[in-house]
């Protein structure tokens, strides 16, 4: 709970951890360790560059916040926030477990990458959503098939240097998807009229 230790190496044939250093979200919270933790990392992406030692991370389910770095040795250099809603939270009544984030915030994102592309497919709901639909109050939004929350369609394209490159918009709306390593084509999952999967193909569009 006190040590700022984010991620960390594992060597496979031995089974040996050894820490990463020189990472830490500068979001300017400044309560327990293990709650900012557990907001980052319980929902994280992490991806690599296919042949470069450059990594994407970001979480997965809150705020919308995502950053590239370069790992070199067991540390963390050349970092890029590419993204920077962070995650808003406050510990609980116990201290630790985390609660309280604004009606405003999103919810994160899913990702693919590729050589020259990351591609950030951005959720469409909010906390106060979230906590509507917990209420049974669902708004009309996610409503029918390949319209509920897990489902989206707004892409943003970066490039390994933290640029944004390209911003796409599906239809129908998906809920994952997978790009090509030549970046020709992007697949995703909706819904057909009965809620029945489908895979949809997505040509090159830029």
């Amino acid at each position: 709970n006190k040590r700022q230790d984010w991620f960390k190496l594992l060597h496979l044939p031995t089974g040996r951890l050894t820490d990463v250093a020189d990472f830490f979200p500068a979001d300017g919270f400044d309560s327990p360790m293990m709650t900012k933790q557990w907001i980052y990392n319980s929902s994280a992406r992490l991806k690599k560059h296919p042949t470069r030692n450059r990594f994407l991370y970001g979480c997965g389910d809150e705020g919308l916040y995502a950053e590239i770095f370069d790992l070199e040795d067991n540390r963390v250099i050349n970092r890029k926030v590419m993204l920077d809603q962070y995650p808003t939270y406050q510990p609980g009544e116990d201290g630790i477990s985390p609660e309280g984030a604004p009606d405003w915030q999103l919810t994160g994102f899913k990702v693919s990458v590729t050589s020259r592309y990351i591609y950030l497919l951005l959720s469409r709901e909010s906390h106060g959503e979230r906590r509507a639909i917990t209420r049974g109050q669902t708004p009309d939004k996610f409503k029918g098939p390949g319209k509920r929350t897990a489902f989206s369609e707004e892409i943003l394209v970066f490039d390994w240097e933290g640029r944004l490159c390209h911003k796409l918009h599906l239809n129908p709306f998906v809920v994952n998807i997978a790009v090509t390593e030549d970046d020709s084509l992007i697949y995703g999952i909706t819904e057909s009229e009965a809620y029945e999967p489908v895979l949809m193909r997505y040509p090159h569009i830029f």
